[in-house]
């Protein structure tokens, strides 16, 4: 009897062992099925040739580039094609570079240190997204920031009492990370001359204290007046400082009149109104067009001067024999030293 009951009690130990080992068999199954079904797809190597970027870095000495750092991943099944490499700024246009190199074959696991050309002068300061293209596989792209700068130009002046062949800009650097070295000046996109001369590059200290510097820029600016000028200054760095302003309306705010005495063929009378407050100009000559024909006239006085004084009228006595031009048409300018010019069509007496 008692060999019985120690068998059974051996079987039904048996028995539970073998539960015991089923279920952890079947925890562990399902649990090796459940991660694979969640994972697979978190853990599956790419099917597609990978380009990785792995830094940017932009050089405040020099914004006319900046360089990447590039490569194709170990998963990678094979050699990925780089075809070009783009920046998209934060106004939303893309950027084409140019990346001596490009395009190149980069092997699995491969590394290139990439330097492309694209003038970023224009967007210091900014986040900037680089973008990496393949032509047999999955570009790229990162998140970058340029370098900030503070080379400004703090105003232009145009000073009608002085002239109207040139201006003044006032430039600084102040604060900046980097020395700058200006190299010209553009006036709504022309290159203009500049005094001091730019044939040497002018250095800008990047010192908090520094002195603004002011260049004359011999650029005339008749044409501009009551419009948009956009000055640049460019720099041997790459960067670029602009400022618009619009210039001041002189000409149109001085009125002409001619006087023609039938009793007198001999003279005429000019009468000259300054009606522009911010400056006294000064007359250097009278002229006359008639038939196409222009005349300079060599004896002409001005009363009570020569001086435009704002709001005080000027007459000028023209010394002229205009009997043989009667019942035309007669185009006076007034011209001054600054370099304005007014005139006005009348028609001579019969």
């Amino acid at each position: 009897m008692r060999l019985v009951r120690n068998v059974k009690a051996l079987s039904n130990l048996v028995l539970v062992l073998l539960l015991v080992i089923s279920f952890l068999l079947g925890a562990t199954l399902s649990y090796i099925y459940t991660l694979g079904f969640y994972a697979s797809s978190e853990y599956m190597l790419p099917s597609q040739n990978t380009v990785a970027l792995q830094s940017v870095n932009f050089l405040t000495e020099n914004a006319t580039f900046f360089t990447v750092t590039i490569f194709n991943p170990t998963f990678s099944p094979s050699a990925v094609n780089v075809q070009k490499i783009e920046v998209v700024t934060e106004d939303g246009k893309v950027h084409g570079t140019f990346t001596p190199g490009l395009p190149l074959s980069l092997e699995v696991g491969g590394l290139r240190v990439l330097q492309s050309f694209w003038n970023w002068g224009n967007y210091t300061g900014q986040s900037v997204l680089i973008n990496v293209r393949a032509e047999n596989g999955l570009g790229s792209n990162l998140l970058a920031s340029t370098p900030s700068m503070n080379l400004s130009i703090l105003s232009v002046d145009f000073d009608p009492s002085v002239t109207a062949h040139n201006f003044t800009i006032t430039v600084q650097n102040s604060g900046s990370p980097i020395a700058v070295n200006v190299t010209r000046v553009l006036v709504n996109g022309f290159e203009s001359l500049t005094d001091p001369s730019l044939s040497k590059p002018l250095g800008l200290s990047n010192a908090t204290d520094a002195t603004p510097v002011t260049l004359i820029v011999g650029h005339s600016w008749v044409d501009f007046q009551g419009q948009s000028v956009t000055i640049s200054v460019e720099t041997l760095q790459g960067y670029t400082a602009y400022r618009t302003v619009a210039g001041p309306i002189v000409t149109s705010a001085i009125s002409l009149n001619a006087i023609f005495d039938v009793m007198n063929t001999n003279q005429f009378n000019v009468t000259v109104l300054n009606a522009f407050s911010g400056a006294t100009l000064d007359v250097n000559e009278v002229t006359v067009s008639v038939g196409g024909n222009i005349t300079r006239i060599q004896n002409w006085t001005a009363y009570p001067s020569t001086k435009l004084e704002p709001f005080i009228q000027t007459t000028i006595v023209c010394i002229f024999d205009w009997n043989g031009y009667r019942n035309q048409s007669v185009i006076v300018t007034v011209g001054t030293v600054q370099g304005f010019q007014v005139f006005k069509q009348f028609a001579i007496p019969a």
